[in-house]
């Protein structure tokens, strides 16, 4: 009885760890290359850079950047053009995480 308890409670960490690396897979999987190629950019450019996403013709700028009070949380504003009509867009991530 003993030796199955341990069992148990020596595969809850392995069993939590699959279920979240198949939620960042499906994550992962479905951005589009507009998406990576904007979270490409978060990571090394400054505000106010503009750059067109050539497959949609899609003009992104990024706004600006904050740090949260806790130092924890990066986010970064961005706007998105097409055609005609404007999104703008708030893209965090956590140290050493992925934007989101």
């Amino acid at each position: 009885m003993i030796n199955r308890i341990i069992i148990f409670i020596l595969l809850i960490p392995f069993l939590t760890g699959c279920v979240a690396s198949n939620s960042l897979t499906k994550y992962i999987s479905n951005l589009t290359l507009g998406d990576k190629i904007i979270f490409s950019s978060l990571d090394s450019k400054p505000d106010g850079y503009t750059k067109v996403i050539k497959s949609s013709n899609k003009v992104y700028k990024i706004i600006s950047t904050k740090i949260s009070n806790s130092g924890l949380k990066l986010c970064r504003v961005v706007s998105i053009e097409s055609k005609g009509k404007f999104e703008v867009k708030t893209y965090c991530k956590v140290k050493g995480g992925d934007w989101k």
